[in-house]
C-alpha cells in the first residue's frame, strides 16, 4: 500500500517518470534519439520532480504542501518533493505505518529498497486514502533463473532489463510469447538511427541454451557435434 497522488498534489509517485505515464518499475529506458531526449528533458521539469537516479534504480517520492513562509523567494513552487518516509513498527506484534500512510499494516513490502515506504496488507485492502499497488497481471521478462526453484527467486524485469525485482516461483505464471525474435528495419543517418518497422517471428526449435554461469539464457541455441541442442547441467 502506498499513498496516491490526489488532486491536491499531495501523495506519492514513482521515479523515474515517463511521458507515457509509466513510472518506476514500468519506466523504460530512453533510446538514443535526440528528439526523445529533448522531449524527456522538458517533461522532467514539470511537477512532480524526480531526483537524478542511477539507470538501474527506481524510487517512490512523496509530495507535501509547504507553509508560505517556508518557500524561498527563488522558488515559486508551492509543493515540495521528498523521499517518502520508511515504515516503522508502531505497535507490538508487528504492525507498521509511517507519517505518509493513513493506515497500519501487517508488514513492509517484500520488494526491496524501492518499496521501503510501502505497507503490506495480507487481505489486499487499503486503509483510508492509501492507494493499492500490485504487480499482479503485469507482464515482465525473466532475467534470472534460480538454481533451486523451491528456495531461490526469479529475477523479473518490467522495463526490458533496466531494473529487476525478485519473485518466488509460486508468485509467477509463465507465459509463452507469440514470438521470440524481431527483424528491425532501421534507417541510419549521421546523428541517429530511426526504426522504420519491426517484424516479429517465432523460433519454436531448438530452444535457447541456458547459461548456467550467468544465470540466464543465451539468445541462441548451442548444438553438439551431432547437431543436438546442448542441455545445461
Amino acid at each position: 500500500m502506498l499513498s496516491t497522488v490526489r488532486t491536491s498534489k499531495v501523495g506519492a509517485f514513482f521515479c523515474p517518470k515517463r511521458q507515457s505515464n509509466e513510472g518506476g518499475p514500468f519506466a523504460p529506458s530512453l533510446d538514443e534519439s535526440l528528439d526523445e531526449q529533448y522531449a524527456d528533458d522538458k517533461y522532467q521539469k514539470l511537477f512532480p520532480y524526480c531526483p537524478e537516479l542511477p539507470a538501474d534504480e527506481d524510487d517512490i517520492m512523496c509530495t507535501q504542501e509547504r507553509l508560505f513562509t517556508d518557500i524561498p523567494k527563488t522558488d515559486s513552487r508551492y509543493y515540495s518533493v521528498r523521499p517518502c518516509s520508511p515504515l516503522i513498527e508502531v505497535e507490538d506484534g508487528g504492525s507498521y505505518s509511517s507519517s505518509d500512510l493513513s493506515g497500519i499494516y501487517s508488514d513492509s513490502c517484500p520488494r526491496g529498497k524501492t518499496f521501503q515506504a510501502c505497507g503490506l496488507a495480507l487481505d489486499g485492502r487499503c486503509n483510508d486514502s492509501d492507494h493499492h499497488f500490485t504487480f499482479k497481471d503485469k507482464i515482465g521478462k525473466v532475467t534470472h533463473m534460480p538454481d533451486n526453484s523451491e528456495k531461490d527467486k526469479y529475477g523479473v524485469s518490467f522495463n526490458d532489463g533496466r531494473t529487476v525485482y525478485w519473485f518466488a516461483r509460486s508468485e509467477l505464471i509463465f507465459l509463452k510469447p507469440p514470438f521470440n525474435y524481431q527483424i528491425w528495419y532501421v534507417q541510419r543517418n549521421r546523428s541517429e538511427k530511426i526504426i522504420q518497422k519491426t517484424k516479429p517471428f517465432q523460433v519454436s526449435w531448438p530452444r535457447c541454451t541456458f547459461d548456467s554461469i550467468n544465470g540466464r539464457y543465451f539468445p541462441y541455441a548451442q548444438l553438439d557435434d551431432v547437431g543436438h541442442p546442448v542441455v545445461a547441467t
